[in-house]
């Protein structure tokens, strides 16, 4: 579907998109990009000129994981609290993905919610992001 102007078509040249673009700021201050279908970590730190083993530790996930179409890879260390108070967990969220969504190490986010490493909210749960939940 190309546009034609008096019955001659227009063909446009494109050109691959430069890598950098992808590279946006988290609202709690971390480079990120969302992984695309079929890459690695070995490709993004190729692509990125960035260290395998820190794309690995900021996203504490393992050298060789394989990583989901539209996760979020940061390029910087995590943060020990959200930007947001809280989050409603909803169907499919795991503490990893909540943890992946606002910036937030997963450890920490256990530590806030009182709840013991492995464990997993319930749908429907407030995730408290900033401050411990009361006793």
């Amino acid at each position: 579907n190309e546009p034609s102007v008096n019955n001659k078509t227009i063909a446009y040249e494109t050109r691959p998109q430069n890598p950098t673009t992808r590279i946006k700021n988290h609202k709690n201050n971390i480079p990120y990009i969302v992984a695309q279908a079929g890459e690695t970590i070995a490709t993004i730190s190729k692509t990125y000129n960035k260290v395998p083993s820190d794309i690995a530790n900021f996203n504490e996930i393992q050298m060789g994981s394989k990583l989901k179409d539209g996760q979020i890879v940061f390029f910087g260390k995590k943060k020990t609290k959200g930007s947001d108070y809280s989050y409603k967990v909803q169907e499919g969220d795991d503490m990893y993905t909540i943890s992946q969504r606002f910036g937030v190490k997963v450890n920490n986010l256990y530590k806030l919610n009182r709840m013991e490493p492995g464990e997993q909210p319930k749908i429907g749960q407030r995730i408290n992001l900033k401050t411990k939940v009361r006793a």
